[in-house]
């Protein structure tokens, strides 16, 4: 019986973490290739949390509509010369 295929999400995943030297809190951003992103300084898990649940939509079409204006490496280096 062949196995099921995995579709990876295009979303990231977003993690509450308490930072490692201090007592802030940030949101630790997992994207689908397995490239992690820190965002934010938040004062407790709660309030991470909380940037999770009403803010991290919206943080997320910014990022992709900056991603998208940006130029390809190629296309910047073509640019410089």
């Amino acid at each position: 019986m062949p196995e099921p295929s995995r579709k990876r999400c295009s979303a990231p995943r977003f993690y509450p973490r308490k930072a490692y030297l201090s007592r802030d809190y940030y949101v630790l951003v997992v994207w689908p290739e397995g490239n992690r992103q820190k965002v934010g300084c938040f004062a407790n898990r709660q309030d991470a949390a909380l940037w999770v649940q009403h803010s991290a939509g919206a943080w997320l079409a910014t990022w992709r509509r900056m991603a998208k204006a940006r130029p390809a490496p190629s296309e910047s280096l073509a640019a410089s010369l």
